[in-house]
């Protein structure tokens, strides 16, 4: 792989990082009523235990994938110099976007990891407290998304026409990317939650057990099922039809992500797919 397909795949992680880790803060920052005899709070920690360890192993794949392709952050340092202020995790600086949410994806592993990993009330409460010290992070996908096209101008590798810039699919901030360049319009908090998982998932199907926590996110006593659920399919496939993505959403059986039959493109004004520049 070159170096231009380096960076790129390299952005990929660190926008993977930075979603998964504000994720995982904005899920689990919260702290639960305190009560031990209470049956239902602790079957909402229950639950909140066990989407934190499926968050964590997302952080751990998307450092994984950054630690893989970081050979390349130079391009991206030099490209940023000392214009940009620095950003601060953890109490440590960071002059790039890249570096920040790598290591804001470790922070929050970390405070997870010393919390006790067990579905426990006071651990619940006591990860609450270790996630409140990132409350006012700002959000680094502008930023991020910023620093890997100043770094492509230093890439001296043409790209191959013939490989992919990135994967078409969803991405972090309700977004889809198509053709490689990221649609502006977001999709609804929901409805993007129910396709990013099935986009991921195993034959891109999954039951509404499964789904129910992670389409929900905090409402954890929400139930889906095919009547709850019809809402979000709509609006994904609508999302999908406007901007001529070809999958749908089908509730046949069980949530299904299926390649949509292929259709004339249409030109829309409202529909232009373009990449971030801020």
């Amino acid at each position: 792989m070159d170096d231009f397909h380096r960076l790129l795949a390299l952005t990929r992680a660190a926008e993977a990082c930075n979603g998964n880790a504000r994720t995982f803060i904005r899920r689990f920052s919260k702290v639960l009523p305190y009560s031990r005899d209470s049956c239902a709070a602790q079957r909402q920690v229950s639950v909140k235990w066990h989407r934190a360890q499926g968050l964590a192993m997302l952080l751990e794949g998307a450092m994984e994938a950054w630690e893989e392709h970081s050979d390349v952050l130079d391009y991206i340092g030099k490209a940023v110099g000392v214009s940009a202020p620095p950003l601060f995790v953890d109490g440590l600086s960071y002059q790039t976007a890249h570096e920040a949410a790598y290591y804001l994806a470790d922070a929050v592993l970390t405070r997870f990891r010393d919390s006790g990993g067990d579905d426990d009330i006071d651990a619940c409460r006591d990860l609450a407290n270790r996630l409140a010290d990132f409350g006012g992070l700002p959000d680094l996908y502008g930023r991020i998304q910023g620093e890997s096209f100043a770094g492509r101008v230093l890439v001296p590798t043409e790209p191959d026409v013939e490989a992919p810039l990135l994967a078409d699919g969803p991405v972090v901030g309700e977004r889809w990317r198509l053709d490689g360049a990221i649609i502006q319009e977001t999709l609804a908090p929901m409805a993007w939650r129910l396709v990013n998982h099935l986009f991921h998932a195993t034959d891109n199907s999954a039951s509404y057990e499964e789904l129910a926590p992670i389409v929900a996110d905090d409402h954890a006593e929400s139930i889906l099922d095919s009547s709850t659920c019809r809402g979000h399919r709509d609006k994904a496939n609508e999302y999908f039809r406007r901007h001529d993505i070809p999958w749908k959403v089908s509730l046949r059986g069980q949530p299904t992500l299926k390649p949509a039959r292929s259709a004339p493109k249409k030109c829309r004004s409202d529909a232009v797919a373009m990449p971030l520049t801020s």
